[in-house]
Parts: C-alpha cells; sequence; structure tokens
C-alpha cells in the first residue's frame, strides 16, 4: 500500500486540477471505462497510439539537427499543454525517451489511464522521429510503465 505525505497528497490535487481541467475528467473516465470493457486493454493501447500519431500532426515539431534541439521543441508542447516533460538520451543504437508528469484526470483508475496515455505518447513520440528523418518503420515502443515511475520509451535499439 502506497502512503502519501501530506505535501505529496497536496501536489497531487494541484495536479490534477492543473492538468485535466474537471470538465473532462468525468467523460475521459467514463470513455475510459467503456473501451476497456467493449474492446479491451491492447485495442485501448492500439486506439490511443492512432490518436497519437494524429495529435503530432497538429502539434508539429520544426527541424532540428540535435538531440537537445528536439527535446526543447517537444517540452515547449508539454509545457503548453501541462503534459509533463521529457528528456532524451542515446543509448548505445537507441533513444530512450523519460517522459513524466503526464495528466492523470482519474486517480481511482491509473493502469488503465497510464495504458492509454503511454500510447498515446508512444504515437506522437513515433510520428515526431519519423517527421525528424527517423526510419519509418521503426516504432517507438514502451520499456517501462511504473506507477510511481517515469515512462520510459525507447526509439531503435
Amino acid at each position: 500500500m502506497d502512503i502519501l505525505l501530506p505535501h505529496q497528497s497536496r501536489n497531487l490535487e494541484y495536479y490534477r486540477g492543473r492538468q485535466c481541467n474537471k470538465q473532462w475528467r468525468d467523460f475521459l473516465s467514463v470513455l475510459l471505462d467503456e473501451l476497456d470493457s467493449n474492446v479491451g486493454a491492447n485495442e485501448v493501447q492500439a486506439f490511443f497510439s492512432v490518436l497519437g500519431t494524429k495529435l503530432a500532426s497538429r502539434w508539429p515539431l520544426s527541424e532540428q539537427s540535435t538531440l537537445e534541439g528536439l527535446e526543447l521543441e517537444a517540452n515547449t508542447i508539454w509545457n503548453e499543454l501541462d503534459w509533463g516533460w521529457c528528456q532524451f538520451k542515446v543509448e548505445s543504437a537507441a533513444i530512450t525517451i523519460i517522459h513524466d508528469d503526464w495528466p492523470n484526470p482519474d486517480y481511482g483508475k491509473e493502469t488503465l489511464w497510464s495504458l492509454a496515455f503511454s500510447a498515446l505518447l508512444q504515437g506522437i513520440y513515433t510520428s515526431w522521429l519519423r517527421e525528424q528523418g527517423g526510419d519509418t518503420v521503426v516504432d517507438v515502443r514502451i520499456t517501462e510503465n511504473t506507477k510511481g515511475k517515469p515512462l520510459k520509451l525507447m526509439y531503435g535499439g
């Protein structure tokens, strides 16, 4: 059982109110419940990945010659949306993407929301990296999605 300190609970409530407007919380919660009960977790992830691809086309990044520039561009968008932050690291023949502090509109359903939102980010990052000249057959994959830890994704490798 996770025990939160008073300041952690207050921080979570602050982020919840800031990152997901209250008029959307119930809608998103019901949407996820219905998707999960009608199509299952794998289909929810596939659906949200496609949504991520579509969102990436609405939020294009300017062409960048460095990974640092790409990270800065992505974080500018995340900051505007209150969708957390990211960090890109080169590891062997891959790019590791760390993403944390994404919005969580329904704290009672962290697992399903985490699956859906991580798939959404997977679609966004895949599209962005392809737009920067990345291989069109290589997808970003989720390598770690653990409650209480940053999301880890990998491109390549």
